[in-house]
């Protein structure tokens, strides 16, 4: 069985604007990729750079990947499971945190991956 809402109503806003703006910013991006307009190589966040901070590939030597890597997919069924988890859970989150709060914790949460990705794949010397 798939769930594709939870039927739980919103209490505290009216709209999830948060939550609606991220759906469509990964479907957007996720469009340019199939299109081939944006090249995932260049968005994406490479661990090594955390720890090098060497050039890199795409703008500012690779840098932006720490802002931009949470819109990337790497296939349809990526993409389709993070819009019906937002879509399910996204939504009562945003309603419990309020917009701003929860605007907060998705940019803090999508910061903080990059830094537990690359962690394991520190060269120790």
């Amino acid at each position: 069985m798939l769930i594709l809402h939870d039927g739980n109503p919103l209490t505290h806003i009216k709209r999830p604007w948060v939550n609606h703006a991220l759906i469509v910013t990964m479907g957007v991006v996720f469009g340019l990729q199939l299109l081939g307009v944006v090249r995932w190589q260049q968005f994406a966040f490479l661990p090594a750079q955390l720890w090098h901070l060497g050039p890199g590939p795409g703008p500012f030597d690779g840098i932006t990947g720490l802002f931009t890597h949470q819109f990337l997919h790497g296939g349809l069924l990526h993409i389709i499971a993070n819009v019906i988890a937002l879509r399910v859970f996204g939504d009562n989150i945003e309603d419990a945190l309020g917009h701003w709060r929860y605007a907060a914790s998705s940019w803090q949460a999508a910061r903080s991956r990059p830094s537990r990705k690359a962690l394991p794949s520190r060269q120790r010397r």
